[in-house]
């Protein structure tokens, strides 16, 4: 018997009570793969831990330490910290000549992109979803509000897989599921056709969410949180029924799916918006969806609010999966911190044993009589106050306990081996050590500190690499297709503009391209989404393997000075690869070029050379050689 979720042929768009069913199904499924993967349940508790709540709890006596010592947030902001401390640099290459200056546009386009809408820090949020759930999710997004690309970080727990191919990447995965809370006003502002049949799912208002958070918290610490509890709510007719909604809210789930729907009505079909960019005809026979379908729906409301096409040309679930310790058997990878939740836990008993032990020094037990002091008298007893004075009846009535601290210093030393433990397991403490130094690092330095590193820094770098390759590419093709002449020439001036511009295809990157023989059966170029996806074949995302960490540019920059000083590299890239700004105007900039070569020639046309400073020659009279990077040595007067 067939699945009811069929893995290649969805129901038509005809048919939307069954395009719901199926989606349902769809997401049911997905929730429950994720939820059978190791280590999902524990992504609220690491969250917990990183914020510092993990201890919150009322009924705790206050008589008992509260301390938290919180390692495990400050390790999660060293690692987002030094993971996202990249070089941001996107370099496109080309085999072919003609389209040299479509890769060096590309490039430039990015780096802007990358800084104007602060994709870099958008970029840590990913990284910081990974270090708490695994895996974070890049959703890569033309924004219609900004009129410009744009990138969200998901969480892992809202990006539903539809029976992936493997464990590393989702382009492999039957389909993909991005679940997002909207206000219901929001939805209906948004989908006005379908105002009347949009209903809430539950009351999103902070306060109605802090509210719920505090009464799980409650029951949990009361122990009222099990299989029975929910039995007597099912027995007595559920749980109470809840206050009106302040802000009601419902879940918008956003389906990327293969479809390998034909068309099966014997004339030609038009799919899409005819006034957008995306929109194209399906001849008889053909597939319906090459670029993939998207549905996009509520629980509530029995119609899809869109389905059809994938509205992106690259035709890939645009929500690239960076996973930084990968498993071939788990979705999600491994969580970085996931091993040091139960030394947490054990670091900030020993933390609050420590300051009751010492609380109890400051404040002595009393031993008191009780026929020589009444209850109230040594109720009002406080040990730790200076100038205590009390009446005894007779002699040895009042004893005071001399607490026992001999075992602090084992606990002490203890503490800090789990502290320490707790930077090794997650690879901060090789980290640490680069900032510590007390000069600014050769080469050599920098290279033996590299080889030192634990492989698990490595290989992070690497899976960072291969997830930017990926993100690149979307980007490059996003660039392509939503990126106008207009826009190009606002961001990079007259450069913004090619030959492409001005061919059969006038006012975008993509060429004709009947040059090469690429045209339909009527002569004419093909349409500008299917030249895209064969255009994007001559364009690759390079990156040097281990080039990633900003720690690696260090051997960059001396090597750029190095060719500068044999007279192999120009003063300009020099001076652009040690991140000096101000360099010269924008019209010598044109001038000089783009390529070394033409910078060479430029500045030796201009009677720019390399020269040896004063202040690099040494004591002895010799020439720098550049070898190695200058000591930065504190010295004290005596």
């Amino acid at each position: 018997m067939d699945s009811p979720l069929k893995p290649s042929k969805l129901p038509s768009q005809q048919n939307p009570r069954g395009i719901h069913d199926w989606a349902q199904l769809a997401i049911s499924e997905g929730q429950s793969f994720l939820q059978s993967q190791d280590g999902f349940d524990k992504i609220p508790e690491i969250i917990r831990h990183i914020n510092g709540t993990q201890y919150e709890d009322n009924l705790r006596p206050q008589s008992i330490s509260q301390i938290n010592l919180n390692h495990t947030g400050k390790i999660a902001l060293d690692l987002a910290s030094s993971l996202t401390d990249i070089k941001p640099f996107f370099e496109y290459k080309t085999t072919n000549v003609r389209f040299q200056a479509q890769a060096q546009m590309g490039q430039k386009l990015a780096s802007a992109w990358w800084t104007s809408r602060l994709i870099d820090l958008k970029f840590c949020d990913v990284i910081k979803y990974a270090l708490a759930g695994g895996s974070g999710y890049a959703h890569l997004i033309y924004n219609s509000d900004t009129q410009d690309l744009d990138m969200l970080a998901e969480d892992p727990r809202d990006v539903l897989p539809i029976r992936p191919g493997d464990m590393f990447s989702v382009q492999s995965a039957f389909g993909m599921c991005i679940r997002r809370e909207r206000t219901v006003n929001y939805l209906k502002h948004m989908y006005p056709a379908f105002a009347n049949r949009i209903r809430p799912d539950r009351d999103g208002s902070y306060a109605a969410l802090a509210r719920q958070q505090s009464y799980q918290q409650k029951l949990s610490s009361l122990g009222m949180v099990s299989g029975f509890m929910s039995n007597l709510y099912a027995s007595l007719g559920g749980k109470p029924s809840a206050a009106p909604l302040t802000v009601p809210v419902c879940d918008v789930y956003t389906i990327y799916v293969k479809d390998e729907s034909l068309n099966e009505t014997g004339s030609p079909v038009t799919m899409g918006d005819a006034s957008s960019n995306w929109c194209y005809t399906v001849q008889p026979g053909e597939p319906l969806y090459p670029r993939k379908r998207c549905v996009i729906l509520t629980n509530s409301c029995p119609e899809p609010l869109y389905d059809g096409p994938n509205i992106y040309w690259h035709g890939q679930f645009p929500m690239p999966k960076l996973t930084l310790d990968p498993w071939p058997w788990l979705w999600l990878g491994k969580s970085p911190l996931k091993d040091i939740l139960p030394i947490a836990r054990s670091a900030d008993r020993i933390a609050r044993g420590i300051d009751d032990k010492f609380e109890k020094y400051w404040r002595p037990d009393l031993i008191a009589d009780q026929k020589s002091v009444a209850k109230a008298a040594a109720d009002r007893i406080d040990t730790r106050r200076a100038g205590l004075r009390l009446r005894l009846a007779q002699a040895g009535s009042i004893t005071m306990v001399d607490p026992n601290l001999q075992g602090c210093a084992l606990a002490l030393e203890w503490l800090r081996f789990l502290i320490d433990t707790e930077k090794e397991l997650t690879g901060t403490q090789e980290l640490s050590n680069l900032v510590q130094l007390g000069q600014i690092p050769s080469s050599e330095t920098i290279e033996r500190m590299m080889e030192s590193w634990s492989p698990a820094i490595r290989l992070r770098s690497r899976v960072m690499e291969s997830f930017l390759r990926e993100v690149a590419m979307i980007v490059l093709m996003n660039f392509f297709q939503f990126y106008t002449q207009t826009q190009r020439i606002a961001v990079l001036g007259p450069k913004g503009q090619t030959f492409e511009d001005f061919d059969f295809d006038p006012g975008t990157l993509i060429p004709d391209m009947l040059s090469m023989g690429l045209m339909s059966n009527d002569g004419n170029p093909l349409p500008r989404y299917e030249r895209a996806r064969e255009f994007i074949r001559y364009f690759t995302y390079q990156i040097a393997p281990g080039s990633l960490l900003a720690a690696s540019e260090v051997t960059d920059k001396l090597m750029y000075l190095q060719l500068s000083r044999m007279g192999f590299c120009d003063p300009i890239t020099l001076l652009q690869k040690l991140g000096v700004n101000n360099i010269a105007p924008a019209s010598t900039m044109e001038k000089a070029g783009d390529t070394i070569m033409e910078r060479l020639q430029w500045a030796q046309a201009a009677g720019i050379q390399m020269a040896v400073g004063p202040a690099g020659a040494s004591a002895a009279g010799r020439k720098a050689t550049a070898q190695s990077m200058p000591r930065m040595v504190t010295k004290e007067s005596s």
